[in-house]
């Protein structure tokens, strides 16, 4: 390699240095990945960034950061305080709501980051998440139980409100990580349900109670995750140059669902075959 090889090189670093300091957004026909460069082609030029990051997602909703952002704290809050209160009635103490609290709020994006192979997690690369658990399950471990003797109740309709807001957001945030991974539709999908319930799945099964998405006798759960991630997958495949209104649609559907199945009752068909229990004698 002669000097202008060496210069030209040396151009081209200096350039890709100073693109990912700036990590400039770019337009909807950027690939996306966390964590990593990508290329930008079709403008006559390349350009290389890095994603701005969510819940473990790139910036799905680009004319809406601070909407998506807001719903993806409150979520994570909501989900913190109802880990927290379930810890408290199975009588655990402070430690024990604290870790209950994190589990329920930021296990399920855990687990699909891990089953995905994308590390360090979501969390690692932004600790403000387990600082708002933290905060979220230490005010609640305090407060609520008075604000229970004074009427309180963790069944209030604002906070049922909260937490499908929460799991529309999760369930397309998570579906989108998959999208940008590259994978099949029906991984991206799950990706979705995953990030948005599976820390209520960890959550039940460490308080030894039945799992709230597989015995949905109250309502359906999981179900309008799993169809907001599918609407959100389909209209980004039919629709890619309008992430925005997709991933927005998506949703909309998952708490509109969610909020219909919790006013009505509805729930899932249960198992036909079940034989009644008979009396002991």
């Amino acid at each position: 390699m002669g000097i202008k090889g060496l210069t030209h090189a040396a151009v081209l670093t200096v350039q890709l240095l100073s693109t990912v300091a700036r990590a400039k957004p770019v337009g909807p026909m950027a690939l996306k990945m966390r964590g990593r460069l990508y290329r930008q082609e079709g403008t006559g030029r390349s350009e290389l960034r890095h994603d701005l990051l969510l819940r473990g997602g790139s910036n799905v909703l680009p004319q809406f950061p601070r909407v998506l952002t807001a719903l993806d704290w409150i979520g994570t809050a909501v989900f913190a305080f109802s880990g927290t209160i379930a810890g408290g009635k199975d009588d655990m103490d402070l430690l024990g709501c604290t870790i209950l609290s994190a589990v329920t709020a930021i296990g399920g994006g855990t687990i699909r980051d891990i089953f995905l192979g994308r590390t360090p997690v979501f969390w690692v690369e932004d600790p403000n998440f387990v600082r708002l658990c933290l905060v979220t399950s230490t005010l609640t471990f305090f407060l609520w139980p008075n604000l229970e003797r004074m009427g309180g109740h963790a069944d209030l309709y604002a906070l049922k409100l909260a937490d499908a807001i929460g799991m529309g957001a999760f369930a397309v945030l998570g579906a989108e990580v998959g999208v940008k991974m590259g994978f099949d539709p029906l991984i991206n999908i799950f990706c979705g349900m995953m990030s948005a319930t599976w820390g209520g799945v960890v959550r039940d099964v460490l308080c030894r109670r039945p799992v709230r998405i597989m015995y949905s006798h109250k309502s359906i759960y999981a179900t309008p995750a799993i169809l907001g991630a599918a609407l959100f997958v389909y209209l980004d495949r039919a629709f890619p140059t309008q992430e925005g209104l997709d991933a927005l649609c998506g949703f909309l559907l998952a708490v509109g669902l969610r909020i219909i199945a919790m006013t009505n009752g509805i729930t899932l068909p249960c198992w036909l075959g079940k034989t009644p229990e008979i009396p002991s004698a």
